[in-house]
C-alpha cells in the first residue's frame, strides 16, 4: 500500500515537473517569438522611415522641378496654351494670358479659327499648334509670338549699337581738334585766322553736344516698375501742359510701369504736340494703357512711317531722338506705341503697357 502511494507521488511529481518544463520551454519560445517578432517590426518600421524619407525628398525635388518649370513658362515672352479637343483652355502662361484675356477659358474665335485652319500667323503674331497625348488625353499646345514686337526690340538694339559706335568715332575725332584749336587761340593775334578758329570751335563743341543727346538712346535703364494711381500721374502732366484735360477709366485706376520714364515719354509726346500748335490735348488712361490726342497739324502717312526712327526729324531745330527715346522706353516696358495722325487734324499716339 505504501510503494503504491510513494509510486503514485512519483509519478504525479514527475508529471509535473514534465509539465512545468514544457511550459517553461513553450514561454521561452514564445518570448523568443515574440522578440524576433518586435525586431522584425522595428525593422520593417525603419524601412518605413527611410523609405518615406526618400518619398519626401523625391516629392520635394518634384515640386521645386515644378515650380521651376512654371517660373519659366511665366516668364517667356512666348504665349502658350494647353487646349482640349473642345476649344476648352486646361492651362496658359502669363503671356497667353495676356492675348486670350484673364478671365478668358477658351481660345478666342480668331485664334481657334486659324488654329483649326492649320494657319501660321494670326493678328500680326506667329502661330503654331502642336499635338500631344498627355496621360492617355488629347490635347493641343497652342504658340503665340509677337514678331513685330521681337523686330521692334531687333531693331532698336541694332540702333542703339550703331548709336554707340558713331558717338565712339566722332568724339575721339572732335576732342583733340578742339584741344588743338585752344592752343592756337593762345597764339595767335586777333585776327581773320583767329576768328575763323573761333568759329570751327563753336561748331565742334555744337557737334559734341549733338552727339551727347544722341548717346541718351544708348544709355536707357531699364524700368524699374512700380504701380502708382492714374489719375494723379495724369494731374502732374496737364499742370506742365496747361491746354490738357484728361480722363480715367476706371476710377481708382493704377499703372504698373517706371514712372519717371513714362514721365519723360508723356512730356515728349506733349511737347510735340504743343509743337505741333495744337490747343487741345486729350489725355486718356486705362489698364496698362495711355492715349494722347491732340488736334494739332497732323502728319503725312510718310512721316508717321519714319518718325521712330533715330535720327529723322521734320523739326528745323530737331534732334531725332525724342520719339526714338519714346519708344525704346516703351519696348523695354514690354509694350508698343503706336501713331495715327491727318494733316491738319491732330494725332494720337497709343502707349500700352
Amino acid at each position: 500500500m505504501l510503494l503504491g502511494l510513494l509510486g503514485l507521488r512519483y509519478s504525479v511529481a514527475h508529471d509535473f515537473y514534465a509539465t512545468s518544463v514544457i511550459l517553461v520551454l513553450l514561454m521561452v519560445g514564445i518570448i523568443v517569438s515574440m522578440y524576433q517578432h518586435q525586431h522584425t517590426i522595428r525593422y520593417q518600421q525603419q524601412l518605413i522611415v527611410s523609405e518615406n524619407a526618400m518619398l519626401h525628398s523625391r516629392l520635394a525635388d518634384g515640386e521645386r522641378h515644378l515650380r521651376f518649370m512654371l517660373h519659366l513658362t511665366e516668364e517667356v515672352e512666348t504665349a502658350l496654351c494647353v487646349v482640349t479637343p473642345t476649344g476648352h483652355i486646361e492651362w496658359c502662361n502669363a503671356a497667353a494670358r495676356r492675348v486670350v484675356g484673364e478671365e478668358a477659358v477658351t481660345l478666342p474665335k480668331d485664334i481657334a479659327e486659324a488654329v483649326a485652319n492649320g494657319a501660321d500667323e494670326v493678328n500680326g503674331m506667329a502661330l503654331a499648334a502642336t499635338q500631344l497625348k498627355i496621360e492617355g488625353r488629347q490635347r493641343t499646345l497652342v504658340t503665340l509670338k509677337d514678331v513685330h514686337r521681337l523686330m521692334e526690340q531687333h531693331e532698336m538694339e541694332a540702333w542703339k549699337q550703331l548709336t554707340r559706335v558713331l558717338a565712339h568715332e566722332i568724339l575721339n575725332s572732335i576732342t583733340p581738334i578742339i584741344a588743338i584749336i585752344d592752343s592756337l587761340q593762345t597764339q595767335l593775334p586777333e585776327g581773320e585766322t583767329a576768328t575763323g578758329l573761333a568759329v570751327v570751335e563753336r561748331r565742334c563743341r555744337s557737334l559734341l553736344a549733338f552727339v551727347e543727346s544722341y548717346r541718351k538712346l544708348a544709355r536707357v535703364e531699364k524700368p524699374k516698375k512700380t504701380t502708382f494711381d492714374a489719375r494723379e500721374f495724369l494731374a502732374d502732366l496737364s499742370q506742365l501742359f496747361p491746354q490738357c484735360e484728361y480722363e480715367v477709366e476706371p476710377e481708382g485706376l493704377t499703372l504698373t510701369a517706371d514712372r519717371a520714364q513714362m514721365e519723360q515719354v508723356m512730356v515728349n509726346l506733349l511737347s510735340n504736340a504743343t509743337e505741333a500748335e495744337a490747343t487741345h490735348i486729350t489725355l486718356r488712361a486705362q489698364p496698362q494703357r495711355l492715349t494722347v490726342t491732340d488736334n494739332g497739324q497732323g502728319m503725312s502717312p510718310e512721316a508717321m512711317q519714319r518718325i521712330f526712327t533715330p535720327f529723322f526729324t521734320t523739326k528745323a531745330q530737331g534732334s531725332g531722338i525724342g520719339l526714338s527715346l519714346c519708344k525704346q522706353i516703351v519696348t523695354q516696358h514690354g509694350g508698343q506705341i503706336r501713331v495715327e495722325s491727318k494733316p491738319d487734324e491732330g494725332t494720337t499716339f497709343d502707349i500700352t503697357l
